[in-house]
C-alpha cells in the first residue's frame, strides 16, 4: 500500500503536491486500512480519473505496485479509455448518485492477457458528503465462467443423452425450476421445439395435460427433495396434440459428489397401450370364464350322463354278486363297464377302453354303451330280433365291422365281452386286445385269461376268438381296464403290474367282493403316490355263488 511519505519520495517529477495531499487526506480517513481487507483487486480514483491508491491484491493481479500506478490517468493504468464518457464507472455514480454499480466486463491488462471480470464501484465522500472519488474493485469471474462454461457443456452433453431415449424425459433443479428436457418430452408434452421451453416450470404445465398434474409433481417433487430416493405413480395426461395418454412417471433424485440432492429427473413411460391390453385381457379373462363355467357344467352333465350307464346300485342278479370302480382321469372318460341279465340263466359283461381321454373319448364310449345295453330285442348288438342271444366273438365282430378307424381321428377301443351261464357254470368271452381278465377259483388258484387279437377298427378282416373257461361257484372274475395295470410308482420307473393285483386278489378272496375291489384300487392309488389317476381306472369284479 502506497502512503503519503512514500509519494513525497518518489519526488516532484512523478507526483505532485495536490496528489500527495489527497492521499494524506485518504490515510486520515482510513482508507488504506479498508482497502487492504478487500480480498480482491482494488483502487481508489479521484473524481479527476487519478488513480490514488491500490491494494496488496491489485499489484498481485496486475503485477503493479502503488508506486507505479498512483497519480495516472485510470485509463492509462488499466481501465481503458471510456473515462469520462457515458461508460465510466465515477461519470455514471457523479450523474446518477447512485451509492454502487456492478457490472461484468472484460480486463485487457493481465500481464498482457484479457481476463473475465466483475467490477464494483462505490462513491468515496468526505464526511460532508462532498464525492471526491469512486472505490473500485475487481472479482475475477475466470474460474467461475470456466465452472459455468462446464456446467453447460455437461447439461449439453446430458441432454444430447437424453434425446437417445424414445420416452419423455426432464430434469429439474432443487427449487423446482425445470432445466431442460428431451426432445420427446418438449414435442409431446410441450408441442414446441425444445428450446423454446427451457424457461418453463414443471409445476406452470400446461392446463391441458390434466388439473391435478400439477400438484401431484410438487406434492412428489417436495417428498423426494426432503427424502431423495425414487418413487412411481401412474397418471393420465392430455398430450400437446390433444390425445390422452397413460403414463408411469417413474422419478429420482440426483446429488452432488457431497450427497446433496441437486435436483430431479424423471421419465414418463407411456402404458397406454399395456393398458389397453390389460382392459382387454381382463374382458377375455372374464369370457373365457363364463365359458368355462359353460363348459364345467356341460362336462358335470355328461359325466352325470356316463355314470347312468353304469350298472344300477339295486341290480339283484340270482346267484351273481358284482361289485365295481369307475374313475375317469377327468370329468367323463373313455372307459366303461357293465353287468346284465340276458335271459334266465345268462349275464352279459364287459369293460371297454376307448384310445385317449376327456370328451372325444366319452363319446365313444357312450355310443358302445347304448349298443351293449339290453333295451328290447333287435335294438342292440347282444341279443338278435328272434330273441337269441349272441355269442361273445359275434358281438365284437360286428363292433370291429361298425368302428373302423378313420384318419381324422384314429380312434380305436379294446374290449372283453363275456357271458356268465349260470346252468353250466361257464364263462365265455372273446377280447379285443384288452387286458387279460383274472380269475380266482374257490381253491384260492387265480388264472390269467389271456387277451386275443387286435382292439377294435384296426383291421376290418379281424376275426375274433371266442374262449370258453370252468367257473365254478364260489369263483370270482375281474376285469381291469390298463390305468390301473399300468399305473406308475412316484419315480416312474416301474408300473403297478398285474403280478401285485393277483396277489391282492387271492388275499381278500375271503372278503366280501365289493371291499376286495377297493382294496386293490387303494393299494394301486399308494403305489403311484397320486390323489388322481393319470388315466382312467375301471374294475369289474364278478363272483358266481350256486343258486
Amino acid at each position: 500500500m502506497m502512503s503519503g511519505k512514500d509519494v513525497k519520495e518518489l519526488g516532484t517529477e512523478a507526483v505532485s503536491d495536490q496528489l500527495t495531499g489527497k492521499l494524506n487526506q485518504l490515510n486520515s480517513l482510513g482508507i488504506e486500512q479498508v482497502l487492504e481487507v478487500i480480498p480482491d483487486p482494488a483502487c481508489v480514483i479521484d473524481n479527476e480519473f487519478t488513480v490514488l491508491m491500490v491494494n496488496s491484491a491489485f499489484s498481485l493481479l496486475f503485477g503493479k505496485d502503488g508506486g507505479q500506478v498512483a497519480g495516472g490517468n485510470c485509463y492509462e493504468v488499466f481501465f481503458g479509455t471510456q473515462c469520462g464518457t457515458s461508460d465510466c464507472l465515477l461519470t455514471r455514480i457523479s450523474d446518477q448518485d447512485s451509492e454502487r454499480i456492478e457490472e461484468d466486463t472484460i480486463k485487457n491488462d493481465r500481464f498482457g492477457e484479457p481476463f473475465s471480470c466483475r467490477v464494483t464501484a462505490v462513491p468515496l465522500r468526505l464526511p460532508g458528503g462532498n464525492l471526491i472519488g469512486i472505490v473500485e474493485s475487481c472479482h475475477d469471474m475466470s474460474e467461475f465462467l470456466k465452472a459455468e462454461e462446464e456446467r453447460k457443456d455437461n447439461l449439453q452433453f446430458l441432454v444430447t443423452l437424453l434425446d437417445t431415449i424414445p420416452h419423455p424425459v426432464f430434469f429439474k433443479d432443487a427449487e423446482g425450476t425445470f432445466q431442460g428436457c428431451n426432445e420427446v418430452f418438449a414435442e409431446q408434452i410441450f408441442g414446441l421445439p425444445r428450446d423454446e421451453d427451457e424457461t418453463e416450470l414443471l409445476d406452470e404445465l400446461p392446463s391441458s395435460v390434466g388439473a391435478n398434474l400439477p400438484e401431484i409433481y410438487h406434492r412428489e417433487d417436495e417428498r423426494l427433495l426432503t427424502n431423495p430416493g425414487t418413487c412411481s405413480y401412474e397418471t393420465r395426461l392430455v398430450r400437446a396434440d390433444g390425445s390422452e395418454r397413460d403414463f408411469i412417471l417413474n422419478k429420482a433424485t440426483f446429488s452432488d459428489t457431497d450427497g446433496n440432492a441437486m435436483g430431479i429427473v424423471g421419465v414418463l413411460l407411456d402404458v397406454t397401450e399395456m393398458n389397453q391390453m390389460k382392459e382387454k385381457v381382463l374382458l377375455q379373462n372374464k369370457e373365457l370364464k363364463e365359458a368355462l363355467h359353460i363348459i364345467q357344467t356341460d362336462l358335470e352333465a355328461a359325466a352325470k350322463a356316463q355314470r347312468s350307464l353304469l350298472p344300477s346300485p339295486r341290480l339283484r342278479i340270482p346267484a351273481v354278486t358284482a361289485a365295481w370302480h369307475f374313475e375317469p382321469c377327468s370329468a367323463v372318460g373313455g372307459d366303461l363297464l357293465n353287468i346284465l341279465p340276458l335271459d334266465d340263466s345268462h349275464v352279459g359283461f364287459y369293460v371297454l377302453d376307448v384310445a385317449g381321454h376327456g370328451v372325444q373319448a366319452a363319446l365313444l364310449s357312450v355310443t358302445l354303451s347304448r349298443l351293449l345295453t339290453k333295451w328290447r330285442a333287435g335294438e342292440n348288438l347282444l341279443v338278435t330280433s328272434s330273441g337269441e342271444i349272441r355269442s361273445p366273438e359275434e358281438v365284437v365282430n360286428l363292433l370291429n365291422i361298425r368302428f373302423q378307424i378313420e384318419p381324422e381321428n384314429s380312434q380305436y377301443f379294446t374290449i372283453l365281452y363275456g357271458i356268465l351261464d349260470t346252468k353250466n357254470a361257464t364263462v365265455s368271452y372273446a377280447s379285443a386286445g384288452h387286458q387279460p381278465a383274472l380269475a380266482c377259483l374257490p381253491d384260492g388258484t387265480t388264472q390269467v385269461w389271456l387277451e386275443g387279437d387286435k382292439p377294435v377298427g384296426w383291421r376290418l378282416e379281424e376275426r375274433f376268438t371266442c374262449y370258453t373257461k370252468e367257473f365254478p361257484p364260489g369263483s370270482r372274475l375281474f376285469l381291469f381296464s390298463d390305468g390301473l395295470i399300468e399305473a406308475f410308482n412316484p419315480e416312474r420307473t416301474a408300473i403297478f403290474g398285474r403280478e401285485r393285483i393277483e396277489r391282492l386278489i387271492r388275499e381278500t378272496r375271503l372278503s366280501k367282493l365289493k371291499d376286495a375291489v377297493q382294496s386293490i384300487v387303494v393299494s394301486a392309488q399308494t403305489w403311484s403316490d397320486r390323489s388322481e389317476p393319470e388315466d382312467d381306472v375301471t374294475v369289474l369284479a364278478i363272483e358266481y355263488t350256486k343258486p
